[in-house]
Order: C-alpha cells, then structure tokens, then sequence
C-alpha cells in the first residue's frame, strides 16, 4: 500500500459515518495551468474511504478518469471556481449528464435523507 493511501485511511478511523476525501488542483486563482486528469485515482481505489469528490469543471477533467475509480462513491463538481462567469442551469445539467455515462448508478452520490 502506498505510504499516502496509509494516511488517508488513518485520518477518519475515529469518526463514525461515511467517509469522504475531496481532491482538489487548488484555488482557481492561484493555480490556473491544472492537468485535466487526476493521475493517483487508481491508487484510492485501495484506501478505505468511501466517497471521492472530485472537482472536474475547472480543470476539464478528462472523464475517462471516473473509470479509475473502482466502487468508490463520486461526488462530482460541475462548477469552476475559475470563472467568473455563473454556470447556465444547462451547462451544469450537459456536466452531469457527460460524467453520468462514466459512473454505474451504485457509484453516484445521493443527497442525504433527513431523519
């Protein structure tokens, strides 16, 4: 197991619930020449959280990188930070409906169900 994978999975061990690990390129204003894919996804697939959010309309993430990505849960960001134009309602549904045809319905998130 790589030494990065064994930290992560340190991290939540104390708290119940889901656990979920956010990757990020950086601050849209800071770091603006980002790769478009996320190269250590096949390495998650071996930690022990559940859930990967990962922020793909800002780098224009190659979606052929959700294939990596085993039976973990994504949380998919459709909205670029790096721009300071808003998303259209249907620039947002097209990212959904593009990363949708890389992820099974088992791995999509769902919102939480109030009690």
């Amino acid at each position: 197991m790589a030494p990065g994978i064994a930290a992560i999975d340190r991290a939540p061990r104390r708290h119940p619930g889901a656990t979920a690990l956010h990757l990020c390129f950086g601050y849209a204003y800071v770091a603006r020449d980002k790769p478009n894919v996320y190269a250590f996804l096949p390495e998650l697939t071996a930690s022990k959280v559940e859930q990967i959010s990962i922020e793909a309309a800002q780098p224009n993430l190659d979606l052929t990188t959700l294939d990596g990505l085993g039976d973990k849960t994504v949380i998919f960001g459709v909205i670029s930070m790096g721009d300071p134009a808003p998303e259209t309602p249907q620039m947002v549904a097209t990212r959904i409906r593009t990363a949708l045809a890389h992820l099974p319905p088992d791995r999509r998130s769902r919102p939480p169900i109030a009690a």
